[in-house]
């Protein structure tokens, strides 16, 4: 599911049209600065969570997925190594590429660990370089994180995606926070 929304603002005019290369560019800036957590491109929209929203994003979300014993191990690593990119933990661990992307997307929609930034191989492709959530995010929003129930939070996360996106659907709504599309109409 979706689980980062959009930073933009509604408006009746059309949206500025950038290349995909330099919104990365410019996420990239926003996440060393730590202006955001994460980023992600799915369906070519640029999508992020501004690191000031995070505690409400953290409560709204849908966190309850198992965690296997790949995703135990690599926690475990990055608690002693700090920082480790896909590449570092593919080495590691040995195992195969979709195997831990699997554990790394379970990892980072629990909020355990995040993107904290990028590295080039080798071959010159993009790396992801993985941080635990707690070790990226300041700790004043850390002390912030149980300040909302759940109910509150998915309310203030579901009013900033419509201000920027609505109307949109339970479905759309379902999608952008993990939880059950049954789930949103009752909070709705």
């Amino acid at each position: 599911p979706l689980y980062l929304f959009r930073e933009r603002k509604p408006s009746i005019f059309e949206r500025m049209n950038a290349k995909r290369e330099n919104v990365i560019k410019w996420a990239r800036g926003l996440l060393k600065r730590r202006k955001i957590i994460s980023f992600r491109f799915p369906n070519s929209n640029a999508m992020w969570i501004a690191i000031k929203d995070f505690p409400i994003y953290y409560n709204a979300v849908y966190r309850d997925f198992i965690i296997d014993e790949l995703g135990r191990r690599v926690i475990d690593y990055l608690k002693r190594v700090g920082k480790a990119s896909t590449k570092d933990l593919l080495d590691k661990f040995k195992v195969g590429f979709s195997r831990l992307r699997l554990s790394l997307k379970i990892l980072e929609q629990k909020q355990i660990i995040c993107k904290s930034g990028f590295t080039e191989t080798d071959d010159y492709e993009d790396m992801v370089i993985w941080c635990l959530t707690e070790d990226f995010v300041p700790k004043k929003l850390r002390k912030d994180l149980n300040t909302l129930d759940q109910k509150e939070a998915l309310m203030i996360l579901i009013g900033k995606y419509l201000k920027a996106n609505g109307p949109t659907t339970s479905e759309e709504i379902s999608n952008l926070t993990g939880h059950p599309k049954e789930f949103i109409e009752k909070i709705l």
